[in-house]
């Protein structure tokens, strides 16, 4: 499936994930291949991106996650890569 992260200055990921669990506002939320539709407020915390043979992870607060046909949007108002 597809994920992009954007934050209001510019574009931090976009490219194909096998899963991504998110820090929504009421708590974490696992998105796998074939999820339902959802749009959920983003909370604070860790987001995770997986892709076939790693795992990356960004500190990110506020914003929006949207699923829908296989694509994540996510829309943070803030996102840090951690290293």
């Amino acid at each position: 499936m597809k994920c992009k992260l954007v934050t209001p200055d510019k574009l931090i990921f976009d490219g194909e994930v096998s899963s991504v669990n998110i820090p929504a506002l009421n708590g974490a939320m696992g998105i796998l291949p074939g999820h339902a539709p959802i749009v959920t407020t983003l909370g604070k915390g860790v987001l995770q991106i997986q892709s076939t043979t790693t795992t990356t992870e960004y500190n990110v607060e506020g914003g929006f996650a949207e699923v829908r046909a296989n694509v994540i949007s996510i829309l943070a108002n803030t996102a840090e890569k951690i290293v």
